[in-house]
């Protein structure tokens, strides 16, 4: 029944259906509150209510299900803490609480859910300290984005081992990142953006597997970097909106393809290894203090969509070597210093000619104007704001289990055709996220 126009409170004499085992009504318009004879449904393994106007607070008889093994309650309106007994669904692997308004803190009885796998909090009010015993459970993706936690990071949340991705963003922590930060030795996947954490970057952190790091809208410092294997998956790096400093480091991965370092105070020049990261595709130095001439080496970086240099002190003319950067599709030099002409060489950028579509959504299909077009109405604060809940979905997408374990085929296909479009309802050319896109749908996503 998901995915349709029905209206109304779920009827009580659904839950009168004492053998049903899979019940989806997600993304539909049912409100009220859910009934207590969901008690009843004791042979419930899939239970999704996903997308709805449901309010109110979760029924005691809710946690008579023990045979559940996936519950999505997301997006609806209940008001209530998270249930003390929760932990009495001990063969969840999955569960979705996001995007409602529980408040509290996170009960310790999840620590008897000894299958979660997936544990998604996101967009609630949760509030207190991140509890140490986190690490001790067989959690592998633990989102708990746009919260109200607040104090430091426990130390030992690092030391587990079946962390893969931890998503702590939009919340109130603060204190110095720990140094047992490089002993969860699983992790894929860390995003700590925009909270209050401060001082240096810890060396330990080029320790993890990471293939995305994402510690931007902080307040990190200093001029020194961890030094990541140069062989290394890394491949999204995002230390914008800090206090960063020195020359722009060049100690990442050889495989790096989205390097974000904008709006912090680097200096001096632009260093000349830059032009070793060959896979490179954005490269974001925006609002720092960078000199000097536009360096030549640029042109060797052949694989670059998008190159902003915006707000810096650039000085001398554009140059006309930039011109061979044939992928290049948004080029952004304003508010330097720069003189002279416009190359007459740019009009070979054919990245900026070719249109780049969007692929069809089940309801049609919304082609984007060209990216010179788009380079002027990109929204880079929506990008900011948007970037990391786009990529919670993600996390949470490909680990659907409504229709059991897809074939890898059919579930990239789907997944690509979603990521397309949540990046386009923020305005992002295509023809850049398909290169991000790239990195979830291969082995760079594949984190089982």
């Amino acid at each position: 029944m998901a995915g349709n126009s029905l209206i109304g409170s779920l009827p009580p004499q659904l839950f009168s259906l004492r053998r049903l085992e899979y019940l989806d009504v997600s993304y539909n318009f049912h409100g009220g509150n859910v009934p207590a004879q969901i008690g009843n449904l004791t042979n419930l393994k899939f239970f999704s209510l996903y997308s709805n106007k449901v309010s109110g607070a979760i029924p005691p008889s809710l946690m008579h299900l023990t045979r559940l093994e996936y519950l999505d309650l997301g997006h609806n309106f209940f008001t209530m803490e998270i249930p003390t007994d929760i932990g009495n669904l001990s063969n969840i692997s999955y569960l979705s609480l996001r995007e409602n308004n529980f408040s509290g803190e996170i009960p310790p009885s999840i620590q008897k859910m000894e299958e979660l796998e997936v544990a998604d909090l996101c967009d609630n009010n949760l509030e207190g300290t991140l509890p140490q015993w986190l690490a001790d459970t067989d959690i592998k993706y633990l989102l708990l984005s746009n919260n109200k936690f607040s104090g430091s990071l426990p130390p030992h949340l690092f030391q587990s081992q079946s962390f893969l991705a931890l998503i702590l963003s939009y919340n109130n922590l603060s204190g110095a990142l720990p140094e047992t930060i490089g002993e969860a030795s699983r992790m894929k996947i860390l995003i700590l953006s925009s909270n209050r954490f401060f001082g240096t970057v810890p060396p330990s952190i080029s320790k993890l597997g990471l293939r995305l790091l994402d510690l931007s809208c902080n307040k990190f410092s200093g001029n020194e970097f961890p030094i990541f294997n140069p062989n290394s998956s890394l491949a999204y790096i995002d230390f914008s909106f800090n206090k960063l400093s020195g020359e722009v480091p060049v100690t990442f991965p050889l495989v790096v393809k989205v390097l974000l370092l904008n709006e912090n105070e680097f200096s001096g020049v632009l260093p000349q290894e830059i032009a070793k990261f060959s896979q490179l595709q954005y490269l974001n130095l925006q609002s720092n203090n960078i000199g000097g001439e536009i360096p030549n080496f640029l042109s060797q970086m052949s694989s670059l969509i998008i190159l902003n240099l915006r707000n810096n002190s650039f000085n001398g003319s554009i140059p006309i070597s930039l011109s061979n950067l044939s992928a290049l599709q948004i080029l952004d030099l304003s508010y330097n210093n720069l003189s002279g002409k416009i190359p007459l060489g740019f009009g070979n950028l054919t990245g900026m000619i070719n249109n780049h579509d969007v692929p069809a959504k089940p309801f049609g299909q919304i082609p984007f104007p060209s990216s010179i077009a788009m380079a002027r109405h990109v929204n880079w604060t929506s990008f900011w704001d948007g970037k990391v809940h786009i990529l919670h979905n993600l996390e949470v997408f490909w680990k659907k289990f409504e229709q059991g374990e897809r074939e890898n085929g059919e579930e990239e296909q789907e997944l690509e055709t979603w990521f397309s479009w949540e990046m386009a309802v923020i305005g992002y050319p295509f023809g850049f996220l398909s290169t991000i896109l790239a990195l979830y749908v291969t082995d760079y996503f594949y984190m089982a």
